[in-house]
């Protein structure tokens, strides 16, 4: 998993373009997220800007027959990456930290 990881930011230290470096991080954030929280790959398509409380270290998860529950992220690395994929994808939004 390490090399996984290791992988992913070396793309995007070497991503040329913005495009290619928003795409990297992305990729960061979604695997940091998905191995963090054990989160269904269907719930983190549905997830929202405000559905993320970088705060309390929690997002807010609605599942299966709209069933919500939180789910604590874990280290400070999901939270860095979250925070920089947002930051790169909208710029100008403020972002709950």
């Amino acid at each position: 998993m390490q090399a996984f990881f290791r992988h992913l930011y070396r793309q995007r230290e070497r991503a040329q373009t913005p495009y290619q470096k928003l795409c990297a991080t992305r990729s960061i954030a979604v695997f940091e997220v998905l191995l963090s929280t054990g989160v269904r790959i269907s719930e983190l398509c549905a997830l929202r800007v405000c559905d993320v409380d970088l705060q309390e270290g929690c997002l807010h998860i609605y599942g299966k027959g709209r069933k919500e529950r939180r789910l604590p992220l874990g280290s400070s690395c999901v939270r860095n990456a979250l925070q920089n994929y947002h930051h790169l994808a909208h710029p100008d939004a403020a972002f709950d930290d």
